[in-house]
């Protein structure tokens, strides 16, 4: 299974007109997330963009579930931008940043003097 980031704009209307909507695409993110096909998603403060992280087979069925997502089908999105993101762990072939604490860290125990 692949994992995409999808970042899509926004209408300028967007926060005027979503709300009718926000109830069956919030449904559809909650049946999409048990099905373990949606990562995490959200919109950006500013209501500019949202994001959303898909996991899925393919290319295919990704373009598939853009064109289901309810806000996508009302024109609240005005486009989008996916990729295929790489998800980093103990199994990642990345070198490791290596950096000096910063002041302060870690935290003092409760109770102990300050360094």
């Amino acid at each position: 299974m692949a994992i995409f980031h999808v970042r899509f704009t926004c209408a300028a209307d967007y926060l005027a007109r979503r709300l009718p909507f926000r109830p069956t695409h919030l449904k559809q993110l909650a049946t999409l997330r048990e099905q373990a096909r949606v990562v995490a998603g959200g919109p950006e403060p500013d209501g500019t963009a949202a994001n959303i992280f898909y996991r899925v087979a393919d290319h295919d069925e990704l373009l598939a579930l853009l064109e289901e997502n309810e806000f996508n089908r009302a024109g609240l999105f005005a486009g989008h931008h996916a990729r295929a993101w790489t998800v980093g762990g103990s199994r990642s072939s990345a070198p490791r940043a290596r950096t000096k604490p910063s002041r302060g860290w870690p935290p003092p125990a409760a109770g102990s003097p300050p360094a």
